[in-house]
């Protein structure tokens, strides 16, 4: 697959057009469904291992660290400052240098969830601009979408950080029902592509696209009480 995804070049330092065929599907015979089948169970394991069983461990021992530490204290508020006090706690309790490990993980970890977010959104909204609707544009290039649509989601998250909306429960909120809208957009469009796009030999089917099914209607659900609530409270 490595070998004909279109590539993301650079708008400012690379070529003004990405390379790479628009779209490529292996030949179905049995030699092929069989380095597929490997392919697929590979990319369970990883998946199991990556998503499942290292966000069990490391969220559960982050719970557990938070609880030991912060549990029943007055001083913590419902801001981010419970982190500055879990860290000052370890480093009374510990050492200074796991107080700058705790420090450390946290940025570390909080910026890679937001460029991880802002590169994802960013190759999806410019890929499919691109191919949908600006294919023969000289000017935006899929590189050119892509710097567009990143730089818009920083001006959008600096307006409303800016606009004074900075306590964490009404950004976590924005933020949670933004997403379920999203996930119940991109579940039907992935269950679209299954079913229409690909070879019948791969498609989804059975009890995944029961889950894909369950999932459309759990967010659903989700994106149309966050709907009927701001009706009713701002209306």
């Amino acid at each position: 697959m490595g070998a004909h995804v279109p590539k993301l070049v650079s708008p400012i330092t690379g070529q003004s057009e990405a390379s790479g065929a628009d779209r490529y599907a292996f030949p179905q015979d049995e030699a092929n469904l069989a380095r597929w089948r490997v392919w697929w169970r590979r990319a369970n394991t990883e998946h199991i291992v990556s998503f499942f069983v290292v966000c069990l461990v490391t969220i559960g021992l982050m719970s557990m660290l938070a609880y030991e530490t912060l549990f029943g204290r007055d001083d913590v508020e419902n801001s981010p400052a419970f982190l500055r006090i879990q860290g000052d706690l370890l480093g009374q309790q510990v050492g200074d240098w796991l107080k700058i490990v705790f420090f450390a993980v946290a940025t570390v970890s909080l910026w890679a969830a937001s460029i991880g977010l802002l590169d994802v959104i960013g190759r999806v909204v410019s890929d499919f601009a691109r191919r949908n609707y600006l294919r023969e544009s000289a000017f935006w290039t899929e590189g050119r979408l892509y710097f567009a649509v990143v730089w818009a989601e920083v001006g959008i998250g600096s307006a409303i950080l800016l606009s004074g909306v900075n306590q964490p429960i009404v950004l976590l909120t924005i933020s949670t029902c933004t997403a379920s809208v999203v996930t119940l957009v991109y579940s039907a469009l992935l269950i679209r592509l299954n079913r229409r796009d690909l070879p019948a030999a791969i498609r989804l089917r059975g009890s995944r696209l029961g889950m894909m099914l369950l999932a459309i209607g759990f967010y659903g659900f989700f994106a149309l009480a966050m709907l009927k609530s701001q009706i009713e409270a701002n209306f």
